[in-house]
């Protein structure tokens, strides 16, 4: 009788555990999946956002270099003249290649008829354009960008209209870049790319840079592997332009990212991640649910059942840390009262003097201290809130963050996720590391700003300083003079010795004015050889005198290599009651007067 107790005992015991061993499974598999989903979404939209962003980037990039590139006096002869200096443009492309990221650049010059007088990559020149974008540009001049397709490719295009001295339309500058950097970049981080132009383009795409096509889908990047355009073309091009979000496949992550211009989608980004790249699947994790869903069968295994649960939970432990470990980003995992409970082992590669959490903490409370004051990007603290707190409640906006420790700097998005939906007790936090794309953004910025020839200001500089000085000089009722200058018969030194020795001539000038001006002084070259100088807290008399001082120096100074030249200046103050037009109108005419008295002189505009 006793052993029918035990016996019974014991199976009621094997029953329970059997049912817990079945109900703990079920909600540790369950659980896994639904974080694991989590996880991937979160790489994938990262991916997405990443894409996105860089391709932003290259159309912007785009845009700066034909930007900066609408003054260049070469540019304007060649339209005037008819005769293109190759040479040069194939220097400037040169330049591009080694010191940006762009490693194939094209430039093309088209006049206002229509006839492309230069296309750095190709022979066939002075040909009509059939492009409707050219046609329509042609009717009515203005700067456009985006993303186009054409026999040769799909590509960044940005153009922008070419005038003369006297605003006369001289005809359209174009700049194209190509996907391929993008594709390079990714694939420096274990990622495929395949880029394909949408399968209406077939017709038009009469010479395919790369030859290689997915049925009628055109390959845009020359590294696409030819594994991957095999795998896609077998399975059928149609089932991956439709990603939404992302597709496991053969151990991979693929997903796609629409590339559009303007609204209408012309072509698609599809990346293809390793799922070893992203995190290290755990074989030993799988059979031990195997293990545990045996030994839940056996009462007489109880202890072990126990161990085994212990066992599990660490584990799981260990399988999510090692997901995050593996993330090209930082991690972070906060807690409601905005401490740091866990990071991944990426946070260490930037902050290296730190072997654990645990060392880190006891310096810091946050990863926010070290966030830099600067308008536009995130700080410790945005309207009054915690920055976690308010990026939670911003979830659809971006936000950017400058990070400097030990007199490094980075650029990071940052993204924040509640951890549970239910209740908000931990936070995610990604940051992703943008600092290449920040820094050539802000390069490409002062590159579009900067005289490429002088280094001094460029036209669009000093419209953009002059107006802010306007709007000071009105506020504070501070003066405000500008002097405006240009060389006595430069053409004449361009066509006796040559347009070397003219831009060494300007080279020599600008360094020597900008020697002598004061460190508020503003200093830019506006045109050829036409130069204006922006004095804050300056009236017209003490204009004069600064004006005068330079250009005697101008007149006194030698330099063997180079023709003695002269200068002559127009001086301007802007009054109460006046305008940016006016304002320089009338130094163009101080100007004009200067040199109609014979030159070499400095005039003050009535």
């Amino acid at each position: 009788m006793k052993k029918l107790h035990w016996f019974i005992l014991i199976g009621s015991i094997v029953a329970i555990l059997t049912s817990i061993g079945y109900v703990l499974f079920n909600y540790l598999n369950k659980e896994v999946s639904v974080r694991e989903e989590k996880f991937y979404s979160n790489e994938a939209e990262t991916i997405r956002n990443s894409v996105i962003a860089m391709i932003e980037e290259k159309e912007k990039s785009t845009l700066a270099i034909a930007v900066t590139m609408q003054n260049n006096y070469v540019l304007i002869d060649s339209f005037k003249s008819g005769i293109v200096p190759e040479e040069r443009f194939k220097y400037i492309i040169k330049m591009l290649n080694e010191k940006t990221l762009y490693k194939n650049v094209w430039f093309q010059l088209i006049d206002k008829n229509g006839k492309s007088l230069y296309r750095s990559w190709t022979s066939n020149n002075y040909h009509i354009t059939n492009r409707e974008d050219i046609k329509l540009l042609l009717k009515k001049p203005e700067v456009q960008s985006g993303i186009n397709v054409s026999a040769f490719t799909i590509y960044f295009k940005a153009l922008v209209p070419i005038y003369d001295k006297d605003r006369q339309f001289l005809g359209i500058f174009e700049v194209i870049t190509h996907f391929n950097s993008i594709a390079r970049q990714f694939h420096k981080k274990g990622t495929h790319s395949i880029i394909l132009a949408d399968k209406r383009f077939k017709n038009i795409l009469k010479y395919p840079y790369t030859n290689k096509f997915i049925d009628d889908y055109y390959v845009a990047n020359f590294n696409a592997d030819s594994y991957w355009i095999d795998y896609i073309k077998r399975n059928g091009v149609e089932n991956y332009i439709n990603i939404t979000s992302y597709r496991i496949e053969t151990d991979q992550m693929i997903l796609t990212v629409p590339i559009k211009n303007s609204n209408e989608t012309i072509g698609y980004y599809i990346l293809i991640k390793p799922i070893s790249n992203i995190k290290d699947a755990s074989l030993s994790f799988f059979i031990f649910k195997f293990i545990t869903l045996a030994g839940s069968l056996s009462a007489i295994l109880m202890i072990i059942i126990i161990v085994l649960l212990w066992r599990r939970s660490e584990q799981r432990k260990y399988y999510y840390k090692h997901i995050i470990d593996a993330s090209s980003n930082i991690i972070l995992v906060l807690n409601k009262n905005n401490n740091l409970i866990d990071i991944n082992r990426k946070f260490f590669d930037y902050f290296s003097d730190y072997k654990s959490l645990e060392e880190f903490k006891a310096e810091y409370k946050c990863i926010g201290d070290f966030f830099v004051k600067e308008d536009g990007l995130l700080q410790k603290f945005m309207d009054g809130k915690h920055w976690l707190e308010f990026l939670i409640e911003h979830p659809t906006k971006e936000y950017k963050a400058k990070i400097v420790y030990k007199d490094k700097e980075w650029y990071f998005k940052v993204h924040a996720n509640s951890i549970f939906k239910s209740k908000n007790t931990h936070y995610v936090v990604i940051l992703n590391d943008v600092t290449t794309l920040e820094k050539q953004r802000k390069k490409l910025e002062k590159a579009s700003l900067t005289d490429p020839l002088t280094g001094i200001g460029n036209r669009r500089y000093f419209n953009i300083k002059l107006d802010n000085e306007i709007i000071r000089s009105k506020r504070y009722s501070v003066p405000l003079s500008i002097i405006m200058f240009d060389i006595d018969h430069f053409k004449k030194v361009n066509d006796e010795f040559g347009h070397d020795v003219g831009d060494s001539v300007l080279k020599e000038l600008a360094r020597i004015i900008k020697k002598n001006l004061r460190q508020i002084d503003i200093f830019c070259r506006v045109g050829g050889e036409e130069f204006m100088i922006i004095l804050p807290e300056t009236e017209e008399k003490n204009a004069y005198q600064i004006s005068e001082k330079l250009r005697k120096i101008v007149e006194s100074h030698s330099k063997e290599s180079i023709p003695k030249v002269t200068i002559s200046l127009g001086i301007a103050q802007f009054f109460k009651n006046d305008d940016k037009d006016n304002l320089l109108k009338r130094v163009d005419n101080a100007l004009y007067k200067a040199k109609e008295n014979g030159r070499n002189q400095s005039c003050i505009a009535k």
